[in-house]
């Protein structure tokens, strides 16, 4: 079994400098979204850096969809008496729009 090395909330907090010479990195929220450094060249940190952020930022749920044209800008906000980390409230009110339109045109196939 591979052991585990760290967990990271981004890319930038990984110091590269300390991983041993075979690596694989690997993000929580995707499938073939890895980094496999079997030892035989120096990766290159920043274009690793601006991969898995490209990868992390992708919502594939709403790739899957077709949606990717709707910006989520994420952040901060207060959403019911609570302050978490979310999509906008135009992006929240947009993406609910949407389910309920799928959800319709579903319902009118199976009828």
């Amino acid at each position: 079994m591979i052991p585990l090395i760290g967990v990271f909330e981004k890319p930038q907090d990984i110091d590269f400098n300390s991983l041993p010479e075979k690596f694989v990195l690997k993000c929580n929220h995707g499938a073939g979204y890895n980094y496999v450094n079997d030892g035989s060249s120096v990766p290159d940190v920043q274009k690793l850096i601006a991969e898995f952020n490209r990868h992390l930022e992708t919502n594939y749920a709403f790739v899957a969809y077709g949606w990717d044209d709707l910006d989520l800008n994420h952040g901060f906000d207060d959403y019911r008496g609570a302050t978490r980390w979310s999509v906008s409230p135009d992006a929240r009110v947009e993406t609910f729009s949407r389910l309920l339109h799928e959800n319709f045109d579903r319902a009118a196939t199976t009828t």
